[in-house]
């Protein structure tokens, strides 16, 4: 599980340091039954667009085709 706190500064003033906005992410690892060498990885959860298009730039030039 990995959590970010994003709340910002305005936020954090209007709601007294009471509030919080998170992003969860929860990551899955299973290996493959069919070829023990390979794991998976599942990702679930929300997080903000950079972080999104990081990952997948990630995984499209470390992921064999």
């Amino acid at each position: 599980m990995y959590e970010s706190d994003v709340t910002t500064t305005l936020m954090k003033w209007a709601m007294f340091g009471m509030g919080k906005t998170l992003y969860r992410l929860a990551f899955t690892f299973r290996s493959d039954p069919a070829n023990p060498a390979v794991t998976r990885v599942s990702v679930l959860g929300q997080a903000p667009e950079d972080t999104v298009n990081e990952m997948g730039d990630w995984a499209a030039a470390n992921i064999p085709s």
